[in-house]
């Protein structure tokens, strides 16, 4: 087999190793993960965003820090029970399609 001169290159081939040829990168796995559950990044954002505000709220306001800190846990809860209730009925709303769909196939291959 002929060697190929790769003097003239700037950057170094990659090479995989045959062990790790299979896996994916971090940014497909998450990419993969975000399109099998789309409710995980939304509530994340969520999170971070009511955590953020919260913090900017924390220096404006004239609560306690014990209280205050009570009613973040409690807003970041609140967050992430509704985001689950949500996600769940999407799911299920989903699969309810999709069985429809697989009985209007068979009720169309039994005609």
């Amino acid at each position: 087999m002929g060697d190929k001169d790769l003097s003239h290159t700037t950057t170094a081939p990659t090479v995989i190793h045959p062990r790790y040829a299979d896996e994916e990168t971090s940014g497909s796995k998450l990419m993969r993960k975000i399109k099998e559950d789309p409710w995980t990044p939304i509530g994340i954002s969520g999170c971070i965003a009511m955590l953020a505000y919260n913090a900017y709220a924390w220096k404006t306001t004239k609560f306690s820090t014990q209280q205050f800190i009570l009613r973040l846990r409690l807003k970041a809860q609140g967050m992430i029970v509704g985001m689950m209730g949500i996600g769940g009925v999407y799911m299920m709303y989903n699969e309810m399609k999709a069985i429809k769909v697989e009985n209007a196939k068979h009720a169309k291959k039994s005609h």
